[in-house]
Protein backbone atom coordinates (compact mmCIF):
# COMPACT_ATOMS: atom_id res chain seq x y z
CA UNK A 1 0.00 0.00 0.00
CA UNK A 2 1.47 3.28 -1.14
CA UNK A 3 1.65 6.20 1.29
CA UNK A 4 0.30 9.47 -0.02
CA UNK A 5 0.15 12.88 1.59
CA UNK A 6 -2.96 14.90 0.65
CA UNK A 7 -2.46 17.61 -1.92
CA UNK A 8 -3.54 20.46 0.37
CA UNK A 9 -0.99 19.51 3.04
CA UNK A 10 1.80 19.26 0.49
CA UNK A 11 0.95 22.71 -0.83
CA UNK A 12 0.89 24.16 2.70
CA UNK A 13 4.37 22.81 3.35
CA UNK A 14 5.58 24.18 0.02
CA UNK A 15 4.20 27.63 0.89
CA UNK A 16 5.99 27.53 4.25
CA UNK A 17 9.25 26.64 2.53
CA UNK A 18 8.81 29.49 0.06
CA UNK A 19 8.24 32.00 2.87
CA UNK A 20 11.25 30.93 4.96
CA UNK A 21 13.75 30.25 2.16
CA UNK A 22 14.72 33.93 1.61
CA UNK A 23 15.54 34.25 5.32
CA UNK A 24 17.83 31.24 5.17
CA UNK A 25 19.63 32.29 1.98
CA UNK A 26 22.05 34.36 4.08
CA UNK A 27 23.15 31.25 6.00
CA UNK A 28 24.58 29.61 2.88
CA UNK A 29 28.30 30.01 2.42
CA UNK A 30 28.55 28.38 -1.01
CA UNK A 31 29.04 30.48 -4.10
CA UNK A 32 26.90 29.19 -6.94
CA UNK A 33 28.71 28.37 -10.15
CA UNK A 34 27.75 26.59 -13.30
CA UNK A 35 24.40 26.02 -14.88
CA UNK A 36 21.23 27.15 -13.14
CA UNK A 37 19.23 24.25 -11.69
CA UNK A 38 16.25 23.14 -13.74
CA UNK A 39 13.99 22.52 -10.75
CA UNK A 40 13.23 24.91 -7.91
CA UNK A 41 15.03 24.51 -4.61
CA UNK A 42 11.69 24.68 -2.79
CA UNK A 43 10.61 21.52 -4.57
CA UNK A 44 13.81 19.72 -3.57
CA UNK A 45 13.34 20.71 0.09
CA UNK A 46 9.71 19.58 -0.04
CA UNK A 47 10.95 16.28 -1.48
CA UNK A 48 13.39 15.81 1.39
CA UNK A 49 10.64 16.43 3.93
CA UNK A 50 8.22 14.05 2.22
CA UNK A 51 10.82 11.34 1.78
CA UNK A 52 11.78 11.40 5.43
CA UNK A 53 8.28 11.82 6.82
CA UNK A 54 6.61 9.14 4.71
CA UNK A 55 9.66 6.86 4.47
CA UNK A 56 9.38 6.70 0.68
CA UNK A 57 11.69 5.36 -1.96
CA UNK A 58 12.79 7.80 -4.65
CA UNK A 59 10.39 6.27 -7.17
CA UNK A 60 7.46 6.58 -4.75
CA UNK A 61 8.50 10.15 -4.03
CA UNK A 62 8.39 10.96 -7.73
CA UNK A 63 4.87 9.52 -7.97
CA UNK A 64 3.73 11.63 -4.99
CA UNK A 65 5.09 14.79 -6.59
CA UNK A 66 3.42 13.95 -9.90
CA UNK A 67 0.05 14.11 -8.17
CA UNK A 68 0.50 17.85 -7.64
CA UNK A 69 2.90 19.13 -10.26
CA UNK A 70 2.90 18.56 -14.01
CA UNK A 71 5.52 16.23 -15.47
CA UNK A 72 7.71 19.03 -16.84
CA UNK A 73 7.97 20.66 -13.37
CA UNK A 74 8.65 17.42 -11.49
CA UNK A 75 12.16 15.97 -11.38
CA UNK A 76 12.64 12.28 -11.96
CA UNK A 77 13.95 10.10 -9.16
CA UNK A 78 17.60 10.25 -10.28
CA UNK A 79 17.52 14.07 -10.39
CA UNK A 80 15.93 14.11 -6.92
CA UNK A 81 18.70 11.87 -5.61
CA UNK A 82 21.41 14.12 -7.04
CA UNK A 83 19.83 17.37 -5.84
CA UNK A 84 19.28 15.98 -2.34
CA UNK A 85 22.95 15.10 -2.11
CA UNK A 86 24.11 18.52 -3.27
CA UNK A 87 21.78 20.79 -1.28
CA UNK A 88 23.43 23.13 1.22
CA UNK A 89 23.10 21.54 4.66
CA UNK A 90 23.21 24.84 6.58
CA UNK A 91 20.33 26.21 4.56
CA UNK A 92 18.35 23.00 4.98
CA UNK A 93 18.87 23.04 8.75
CA UNK A 94 17.81 26.70 8.92
CA UNK A 95 14.59 26.03 7.03
CA UNK A 96 13.64 22.94 9.00
CA UNK A 97 14.18 24.67 12.33
CA UNK A 98 12.15 27.68 11.15
CA UNK A 99 9.13 25.66 10.07
CA UNK A 100 9.27 22.83 12.58
CA UNK A 101 6.28 24.03 14.60
CA UNK A 102 4.18 24.74 11.53
CA UNK A 103 5.06 21.35 10.04
CA UNK A 104 3.88 19.47 13.10
CA UNK A 105 0.52 21.22 12.86
CA UNK A 106 0.21 20.30 9.20
CA UNK A 107 1.51 16.75 9.43
CA UNK A 108 -0.10 15.74 12.72
CA UNK A 109 -2.88 13.74 11.05
CA UNK A 110 -2.10 10.18 10.06
CA UNK A 111 -1.46 9.56 6.40
CA UNK A 112 -3.58 6.94 4.72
Amino acid sequence: MRKVLPKDKMLKILNLIETFLPQCEQVSDKKKRGRHPKFKEELVILSIILKNYLNLSFRELELNLLQIFPREQTPDFSSLFYRMKTIDQKKLKCITTEIEKEMTNILDNKVR
